[in-house]
């Protein structure tokens, strides 16, 4: 998104009533505003220019009753959920305070696949039912004009895009006079604009169409969730089971901290329906692999892209790590091409080298590769970057399925065990290990706290705590983040690596796990959903988090204990869980 970027301008209106206020105003999908008021803090999911606070509309990280007011433009259509949005607005809004919101009714589509909602009135109204509403009305930006020149202009355009320009001056020609006879007698309904209209490709007539017609049909044994996605038994249709998911949210701001907790819907999923991933392609076709990333990003990608450069070498592929190089908008049947991480490997670098409609043609041509949690800024942007490629790879089932909700293509791809998780380490045998405890991890409020009640066990061992800054990206200079040999070193070195969540969830660090067991290191982790094929008590530790101490103590004072547990885990990772094997089967799906 270029730095100028700015959502619709604020209503001059709008914007005198704002510099009236004496208190915070919470400027929600601000965009990169064209006046930013001392008084106000931007919000958006991604960072533009003058933006304060990154995050999800559906959770805003600010204590009760904090603003004055609340402006949204043009945002509510494409929130997922507006009545949850809504009653956070109501949250942090002080008693007395007033929300001014500006949303679609009669639009084309729009940076879809995140264009939900088209409002009527009664359809705003009924978000905000909560409220005091004072007046629910047309503004001067929203009136019949601009709804009938928005529809004229891309009609126009996509009908010579579609036709040529014969037909575009002919459309252009029409009256409303004409089109209206189409609406008042069936027996208009043929020739020219008639036929023009229906004739137009699917994809074209979702952006304008009255109206959407749907089948659906609900198998004998109804299932939610794709083969690929492990870590589920398999029921009878009579006892499947259904699944509450909660995660908590913990965000924070110059303005305060709030902790909210989201209940993900309930899942009715039975395995004995389960169904393939399929894409586009046949592997059997596949010979060449380049995977691209780039240096500008975290350098966790350039790892993440590393395991798949010798997974699929190791299948005698040839294979390629491409670091700031530009993939091939045609790339043909026999090279596969993946990118890591769009939103550092587009924002970071590929805007800047190309047009935008160049970006999407490489987009179709590759798939993309995510290790971002699900519900965050990032996992938004990066559902924007893929809507147009092949399909997405993601390492966690959590994001994947997260993905799927969303209409994106996704096939859950385990991270695997790699030999450069091992190397610079052959030197040091077990006897060497003399640290106790390692703790390797960004800054966050939730660890800093933990480490800190903690700190009496921590100190009676002989524990490394290293903590890098919250700093995005994060590079191999980066103060107190340690890179892949020294990284490799260290956890050969230690007995046991303690693993929290830098919030409130259960998502699973899988390359940290994974490089930790590959180091023979016990892994003792915050509880975690989808660990599977991991198996708690027998590859790893779970425990809840005030319980962590405890299990440290527990086994470094039973040696050989922790030692079955690391030997076991070391031989799964290496033998049935190493990247060539899961590239092997990644092939096999695509």
């Amino acid at each position: 998104m270029p730095p100028d970027h700015a959502s619709n301008p604020i209503a001059d209106s709008v914007l005198h009533w704002m510099k009236q206020i004496d208190g915070y105003i919470l400027n929600i999908g601000a965009g990169a505003s064209q006046i930013k008021l001392p008084n106000t803090i931007e919000f958006e999911y991604a960072v533009f220019s003058t933006t304060d606070v990154v995050g999800d509309a559906h959770h805003l990280p600010f204590k009760d009753e904090t603003f004055d007011a609340v402006v949204a433009m043009n945002v509510f259509e494409h929130l997922y959920n507006p009545e949850q949005a809504a009653a956070e607005i109501r949250r942090v809004l002080k008693p007395g305070g007033r929300a001014v919101i500006h949303t679609a009714f009669l639009q084309p589509l729009h940076e879809e696949p995140f264009h939900f909602y088209n409002a009527t009135k009664y359809g705003v109204m009924r978000w905000f039912s909560e409220f005091d509403i004072e007046t629910c009305r047309v503004s001067k930006n929203f009136n019949p004009a601009f709804t009938i020149g928005w529809l004229s202009s891309e009609l126009l355009r996509l009908v010579e895009q579609t036709y040529g320009s014969s037909v575009h001056e002919r459309l252009a020609q029409s009256s409303l006079a004409d089109w209206s006879k189409i609406w008042r007698s069936e027996a208009a309904r043929s020739g020219f604009l008639w036929t023009a209209a229906l004739n137009l490709p699917q994809d074209i007539q979702e952006r304008f169409a009255a109206g959407f017609e749907l089948e659906a049909v609900k198998s004998a044994e109804q299932t939610e969730l794709g083969s690929s996605v492990p870590g589920y038994s398999k029921l009878s249709s009579s006892t499947a089971n259904s699944i509450a998911s909660t995660n908590r949210f913990t965000a924070q701001s110059s303005l305060g901290e709030v902790s909210l907790t989201h209940t993900a819907p309930q899942v009715d999923f039975d395995r004995k329906n389960y169904q393939t991933d399929r894409f586009s392609i046949s592997s059997q076709k596949i010979d060449t692999v380049r995977v691209f990333v780039t240096s500008l990003g975290n350098y966790f990608m350039i790892e993440l892209a590393q395991i798949f450069v010798e997974g699929f070498r190791e299948n005698e592929l040839d294979s390629e790590l491409a670091i700031d190089k530009i993939p091939s908008i045609d790339p043909g049947e026999n090279l596969l091409q993946i990118v890591v991480s769009p939103h550092e490997f587009f924002n970071l670098f590929l805007d800047h080298k190309l047009s935008a409609i160049e970006i999407e043609d490489i987009t179709r041509s590759v798939y993309m590769v995510s290790g971002e949690q699900p519900y965050t800024p990032w996992f938004k942007i990066f559902c924007q970057r893929s809507k147009l490629a092949k399909g997405i790879f993601d390492i966690t089932a959590q994001t994947t399925k997260a993905f799927r909700e969303r209409g994106l293509k996704a096939i859950h791809t385990p991270l695997g065990y790699a030999s450069f998780f091992e190397e610079g380490t052959s030197d040091i045998s077990e006897q060497d290990r003399s640290i106790d405890i390692v703790f390797l991890g960004s800054a966050s409020e939730k660890r800093n706290g933990f480490l800190s009640r903690h700190a009496p066990v921590f100190n009676r061992y002989n524990s490394k705590l290293m903590i890098s800054r919250l700093e995005k990206p994060k590079f191999a200079k980066t103060a107190g983040f340690y890179g892949d040999l020294e990284r490799n070193r260290l956890l050969r070195s230690s007995k046991i690596m303690v693993n929290v969540h830098s919030i409130d969830n259960t998502y699973f660090e899988w390359l940290r796990a994974i490089m930790c067991l590959a180091n023979r290191c016990l892994f003792i982790t915050e509880t975690s959903d989808h660990i599977e094929p991991l198996v708690n008590g027998k590859h790893l530790i779970m425990a809840d988090l005030e319980g962590i101490p405890a299990q440290c103590e527990y086994y470094l004072n039973h040696e050989e204990e922790r030692l079955k547990i690391v030997n076991q885990a070391y031989e799964f990772v290496t033998q049935k869980f190493s990247s060539k094997l899961l590239c092997r089967k990644l092939l096999e799906k695509l």
